[in-house]
């Protein structure tokens, strides 16, 4: 017979899968699957009944995808003009407000999976299978696949086939992840999210990284994909047109990732500070230059200081690996001596833990029985500090955060940075997500990487934001490019975070 554990593994890794998601959803086995079905309209039955004040769109969207049902795939491509899709696009733009959820949940409901009787027949027929019969089971699979994928899968390779296409695309699925932000109906959000993840998969295959290019951006480029790099950073904002002229001075390097069919539109840009050491401060990179000019014969390190993706319908497609991998090639063709790779990161989400676990503290709610700040860090923080109990201790931290005003205290300064460092590297160390990964979102890109997380910064980010998020603490992530690929299957294998002896020493 057919084996089940055969089957889960061919198609229900294909997330494009609808019946794959719903059968693991409602936990039949396949030969029930039929079962089920009865219960797939009262399911995905929408909560509100939807009203259209311009029908333009949803007419085009008719045009586009009625005339391909019942014809087979391979003839969808010549069924639909050219001029028809464009109308469509065209309408889109002008035709929809800013809130557009009710026609993605239209285009959910009119044009979404269709087949899950027939899909649920062949599942039965797949269960009784023999598992020897290869031949009939990739029939069966081909078939279920076919079956399987939403009608509005067509109007992507309809769209994707035009010049703009994949702009388009890009930003239909921005749109798409803001409605799913703001839409109040757990349903709507449902279907609202398995459109976004078949956009995903779609912008993963026409925007994977062979076909993009790495291009280095200086003060000679065109003013237009300048103001883009600028008006995008997110890491490290950029504060005028000087600003910008700096950090594309001659011991700065700046890249951005092009696709060929996005032309002059940067998805990925990566800012590079040429140094002679590993940096432990980015006000010195960006703020105060005057204090760190390197000569070229100098150079020893490259420092990825931000690294910023500008487009939200690019948002789950890592392009972060590729571009580092991309610059590290570019620079050691450009600076052959150049031996050290490391980022100066931001830790986004320290405070926020951070006053988690002190309110915890406050309620006597903690998280296990080991107390968030050791009892020989606590002496020196109420001795420093004039504090008695370790409530007043657990406050005195919390206003940290929405007070500056202690970073002018010298004496407070120096007392605090042995606690809170050891603080901060409990958190980017021990807490894990869901899957059991670094919580921290910044750390766990560059672990994914194959980096070592290499040194704690104490006030290496002194701007607003850089205390609000982490008390002006960075990390160093060090890129050895001999164990990249290890260090990578440690961490998603075994979920083992590489620490180098000044990481160490805080833990």
């Amino acid at each position: 017979m057919f084996s089940f554990e055969i089957y889960k593994t061919s198609v229900f890794g294909c997330k494009s899968l609808y019946v794959a998601q719903k059968a693991c959803l409602l936990r039949a086995p396949l030969g029930q699957l039929a079962r089920v079905s009865s219960c797939h309209n009262s399911y995905f039955r929408t909560e509100r009944k939807y009203t259209t004040t311009n029908s333009l769109p949803f007419e085009f969207l008719k045009d586009c995808l009625s005339v391909n049902q019942g014809f087979p795939k391979m003839h969808e491509s010549v069924l639909v003009s050219d001029d028809t899709i464009s109308n469509f696009m065209k309408s889109y733009k002008t035709n929809l407000g800013s809130d557009k959820t009710d026609f993605f949940v239209h285009l959910c409901n009119e044009f979404g999976f269709k087949g899950f009787n027939e899909a649920s027949k062949v599942c039965t027929q797949l269960s009784q299978t023999n598992e020897k019969n290869s031949t009939e089971i990739d029939a069966h699979l081909e078939k279920l696949r076919n079956i399987s994928k939403p009608l509005y899968f067509d109007l992507f390779t309809m769209i994707g086939r035009l010049n703009d296409g994949v702009k388009f695309l890009i930003n239909f699925r921005s749109d798409v992840n803001n409605s799913i932000r703001n839409c109040p109906f757990q349903n709507d959000k449902n279907q609202l999210r398995l459109l976004s993840l078949h956009l995903r998969e779609v912008l993963s295959l026409w925007c994977s990284p062979g076909l993009l290019e790495l291009v280095r951006v200086d003060w000679n480029t065109s003013a237009s994909l300048l103001e883009k790099v600028g008006t995008n950073e997110a890491v490290h904002y950029v504060r005028n047109w000087l600003d910008l002229k700096h950090r594309l001075a001659h011991d700065r390097r700046c890249f951005t990732l092009l696709h060929p069919a996005v032309p002059n539109e940067p998805l990925v840009v990566l800012h590079v500070a040429l140094t002679s050491h590993i940096s432990d401060s980015v006000d010195l990179l960006i703020r105060r230059r005057a204090s760190n000019k390197n000569d070229d014969g100098e150079v020893s390190t490259a420092i990825f200081y931000s690294i910023t993706s500008t487009q939200d319908g690019l948002k789950g497609i890592d392009f972060g690996i590729h571009m580092i991998r991309k610059a590290v090639g570019n620079l050691r063709s450009e600076f052959p001596n150049l031996t050290k790779f490391s980022s100066l990161s931001p830790i986004p989400g320290f405070t926020k833990w951070m006053k988690r676990r002190l309110n915890q503290e406050l309620e006597g709610d903690g998280e296990d029985d080991t107390s968030l700040i050791p009892e020989q860090d606590s002496t020196l923080i109420k001795h420093a500090c004039g504090l008695q109990t370790d409530d007043e201790m657990y406050t005195f931290l919390l206003g940290l955060v929405d007070n500056g005003e202690w970073r002018n205290n010298e004496q407070i300064v120096s007392h605090l940075s042995g606690p809170l460092l050891r603080l901060c590297a409990r958190y980017l160390h021990d807490s894990k997500n869901s899957g059991g990964y670094a919580y921290d979102p910044v750390a766990n890109f560059h672990l994914r990487n194959g980096a070592v997380m290499w040194r704690l910064n104490w006030m290496a980010d002194t701007s607003l934001r850089g205390h609000q998020q982490s008390l002006g603490m960075m990390v160093n992530y060090r890129y050895y490019l001999d164990r990249l690929g290890k260090n990578s299957r440690t961490y998603l294998m075994d979920k083992k975070i590489n620490i180098s002896s000044k990481m160490d020493v805080h833990l």
